[in-house]
């Protein structure tokens, strides 16, 4: 992953918008009666495939790079689609409600996705 800042906020501002489309589209198909489970594993599912599928995710790579952003992609996919999933077989959220805690799940993914990557490469050494 590139540590520059273009490419920083365009990971940030890449899975804030899939983490919220994702949320939005939870809350259109699952309703407060699904079973948890299956909700949470259809939606995961259903999240990371629509994250690869949406038009904005090409929009994305074409300007930064495939690896760069496929991958978070789907991880906030499927993570914003289990979370606003499961959430709402136990409380009915509102379309705001599982709007934000779609860009929430995108902020936290590639928070975790640039941490495990720089514990990764380790201390790096300017040339």
């Amino acid at each position: 992953m590139d540590d520059r800042t273009y490419f920083a906020i365009g990971d940030l501002l890449a899975n804030m918008t899939v983490g919220a489309i994702i949320g939005v589209v939870s809350w259109l198909i699952v309703g407060n009666t699904w079973n948890m489970l299956l909700s949470m594993v259809l939606m995961s599912v259903l999240g990371m495939a629509l994250a690869l599928a949406l038009p904005l995710a090409l929009l994305f790579v074409s300007v930064y790079g495939a690896m760069e952003v496929l991958v978070p992609v789907m991880v906030t996919g499927m993570i914003s689609g289990m979370v606003v999933g499961m959430w709402i077989t136990v409380q009915n959220l509102s379309f705001l409600e599982a709007l934000l805690i779609g860009l929430a799940c995108g902020v936290f993914s590639i928070l975790v996705i640039w941490v495990v990557n720089s514990r990764m490469k380790g201390i790096q050494e300017l040339d």
